[in-house]
C-alpha cells in the first residue's frame, strides 16, 4: 500500500526551461512504508499548480497518466508567470478505489432515501431502487424512465402510496460499509499535501526547480 511519506516526485525534464504557454510534467513514484517502489497503479491523486499575489490568485489542475506500475506522470500547462506551488493530494489509495468499485458501486441499494408521506398524518418510510419486483411496496416505476429498474418505498401504515410528498437522501448505511475497510488498511481514505504552497516572491520569465516549488527566473 502507498505511503505518502516515502513517495517521491521529480520534474521530468528539470534542465529544460519552461516558458509561459509550455507544458511540463511531474513524475510521481509511489512507495510503500518500507521504501519499496509500488508495482501497481490505481491510486487516486488530485494535483494542482497555484500562485498568489496581492491582487489575484491562479490555479490549474494537472492531467494524470497512470502507468499501472506505481508510477504516474502529471502534465501541467504553464499559463502565467511567477512563483508557483504544486499540490499533490492522495484522495484514495488503490485499495480504497478497489473497495469503492467492487463493493460500493455494485450495491443495488447503495443510494437510499427517506420518503415523507402527507395525508391523514405525516409518515416516513425507507425508499430505494430495485431491479427485481418487490411486493407489498409502493411502486413508482416508469418504463420510459428507468427501464427494468423501479423505485420503491415501504408502505406507510396510514397514508396511501400516492401521498408521497418529498424525499431525503440517506447515506448512513454507506458510512457503515466504509468502516469495514478501516480494520484492514491504515488510513485508506486520506488527503495529504505533499507540497506546501509557497508565497509568491516575484514575477520572472521561466520555471526552474527549487526544493519544494518552481519559480519563474529571469
Amino acid at each position: 500500500m502507498i505511503d505518502v511519506k516515502n513517495t517521491v516526485y521529480r520534474l521530468k525534464n528539470p534542465d529544460i526551461p519552461v516558458k509561459v504557454g509550455d507544458f511540463f510534467s511531474l513524475i510521481i513514484q509511489t512507495r510503500d512504508r518500507f521504501g519499496r517502489n509500488c508495482t501497481r497503479g490505481g491510486d487516486f491523486f488530485y494535483t494542482t499548480i497555484n500562485s498568489k499575489t496581492k491582487t489575484k490568485s491562479n490555479n490549474a489542475a494537472g492531467k494524470i497518466t497512470d502507468f499501472k506500475n506505481g508510477t504516474y506522470e502529471v502534465l501541467f500547462f504553464a499559463g502565467w508567470p511567477g512563483v508557483i506551488g504544486i499540490s499533490i493530494i492522495l484522495v484514495h489509495p488503490s485499495e480504497a478505489v478497489d473497495f469503492i468499485e467492487e463493493i460500493i458501486w455494485p450495491m443495488e441499494k447503495r443510494i437510499r432515501w427517506k420518503g415523507f408521506f402527507q395525508r391523514k398524518r405525516a409518515e416516513v418510510t425507507d425508499c430505494s431502487f430495485s431491479k427485481t419486483t418487490l411486493l407489498n411496496k409502493c411502486n413508482y416505476s416508469h418504463p420510459l424512465a428507468l427501464g427494468e429498474t423501479a423505485f420503491y418505498c415501504d408502505k406507510p401504515n396510514v397514508s396511501s402510496c400516492d401521498s408521497l410528498s418529498w424525499l431525503k437522501s440517506d447515506g448512513s448505511h454507506v458510512t457503515g460499509l466504509f468502516s469495514k475497510i478501516y480494520s484492514s488498511y491504515q488510513l485508506p481514505f486520506m488527503k495529504f499535501d505533499i507540497y506546501e504552497e509557497p508565497d509568491i516572491t516575484g514575477m520572472q520569465e521561466r520555471f526552474i526547480q527549487t526544493s519544494q516549488r518552481w519559480v519563474l527566473d529571469q
